[in-house]
């Protein structure tokens, strides 16, 4: 896995980090010719006990391409993670915890409005997230650059990543590079920090 290292994002990575070490608490000891389908199954059904379906299936998916690049590399001749069951314990978050409903956006506007104040900036990320649906990432990348006051828009062309470098990054996606049009209320918002 190391010769893969800085070829893809972070969250890339830190996913094959923490995928990595897994194998290494649960196979310490066992050579790639030995594990079995029986072995990995019961590896799976032990983390699954303490996460979600999605989380094991992504732990799954990078381990898998590990041994595949294994099998390709003839270091085994098989695949252990052949018709594995994936199936997590821990519930996943249903879509209504996940994102507020119109009301909910509505009341939590007027909340924020009532005493804003540039000292508190969280009130404007948020307000600003809402207007545009960009992320907190993009947001935090936003340089004066960013704004066309004149056209009313604002470019999505970086973010700060606060995660590992402290520094500006570049977005999710090449798609996620956009120009988005803002309306008057915020872009008045935004000119309090000009």
């Amino acid at each position: 896995m190391r010769y893969k290292k800085g070829k893809y994002s972070l969250a890339h990575e830190r996913n094959i980090e923490l995928s990595v070490r897994l194998v290494e608490e649960h196979f310490a000891g066992v050579k790639l010719k030995d594990l079995t389908r029986d072995m990995y199954q019961k590896f799976i059904n032990e983390i699954s006990k303490n996460h979600s379906t999605a989380t094991v299936q992504k732990r799954h998916t990078y381990i898998k391409s590990c041994l595949r690049d294994a099998i390709e590399d003839g270091i085994i001749t098989r695949d252990p993670t052949y018709k594995v069951i994936i199936k997590g314990e821990v519930e996943t978050k249903s879509e209504e915890l996940k994102y507020l409903n119109f009301d909910e956006v509505k009341k939590l506007v007027a909340e924020i409005k009532k005493d804003m104040k540039p000292r508190y900036i969280s009130r404007y990320i948020i307000l600003f997230a809402i207007a545009t649906g960009a992320r907190f990432s993009e947001i935090m990348g936003l340089t004066w650059d960013c704004v066309d006051f004149k056209n009313k828009t604002v470019t999505i062309n970086k973010t700060w990543d606060f995660k590992d470098k402290n520094d500006f990054s570049d977005t999710k996606t090449f798609d996620s590079k956009r120009t988005i049009t803002i309306d008057d209320e915020t872009l008045g918002t935004v000119k309090n920090f000009v």
